[in-house]
This record gives structure tokens, sequence and C-alpha cells, in this order.
């Protein structure tokens, strides 16, 4: 088993390579979505974040689903992609562009999110904000 990365602060900056080039990712800011600017209706309590992605090399994908929350108790929460304007979707970016958005999670009753986590599509944690 690796290591547990170490987790960042939210609105710090890191660097992640995939296959395609390397981005920079900053998560900051989770914060309770107003019920009115919900556009999929939370069952429990929705919360987002905002996400930065800009490309340092090559043409790296993006995919808001690489950013899970992570509950108080251990559980992940998936993200409701979709379910706050402007969202990160997916996608590519060339060299020294960037892309800014929100990405949602719907929080079950008595839950809070303690951290986000990026995953790469096999699901390996490369970065880790934390809350604190």
């Amino acid at each position: 088993m690796a290591p547990a990365l170490e987790a960042v602060a939210f609105g710090t900056k890191v660097d992640i390579a995939s296959s395609g080039g390397t981005a920079a990712y900053i998560v900051d800011n989770l914060q309770p979505v107003p019920r009115d600017a919900q556009i999929v209706p939370a069952k429990g309590a929705m919360y987002a974040v905002d996400v930065t992605i800009a490309a340092k090399s090559g043409t790296p994908s993006y995919n808001g689903f690489y950013l899970v929350a992570r509950a108080a108790d251990g559980s992940n929460i998936a993200p409701a992609v979709g379910a706050v304007r402007p969202g990160i979707t997916s996608g590519q970016l060339a060299q020294d562009q960037q892309v800014a958005g929100h990405v949602a999670y719907d929080v079950p009753p008595g839950q809070t999110i303690t951290a986000i986590q990026f995953r790469d599509p096999k699901g390996t944690v490369l970065a880790v904000w934390s809350a604190g």
C-alpha cells in the first residue's frame, strides 16, 4: 500500500501530472450552496468548492468526477457534477489555458466534508485538500 498523501490547505496550488500533461489545481472556498442556486436539488445539504485548473505542459485532461469529497466518518461523497453553475465538467486544456468553476457535493444528513481528494481514473488519490 502506498503511503498516505499529506493534505494541503484549501487554496494551495498542487501540480498533478497525467498521461496528457501537467496541470496546476487549486481547490478552495468550501461553502454551502443555497437552494435557489442548485440546478439539481440536494437530498442532504449541497456544498461546493471553487476549482481552478491551469495547464502547465502538454494537453492535460480534466474531469469534475476526479474530485471526491471525504466525510468526517471516512466515507467518500461523489461529486454532483452539473448541480451548480458554472460547473467543472470534463475536457482537455492546451498549455497555458485554464478553466474555473465549481464542483458540488450532496452531503448526507449528519455528515460534514473534511477534505477534497483528487483521484485519477483508476481511483488513485494524487492530492488532498483539507479543511484543516
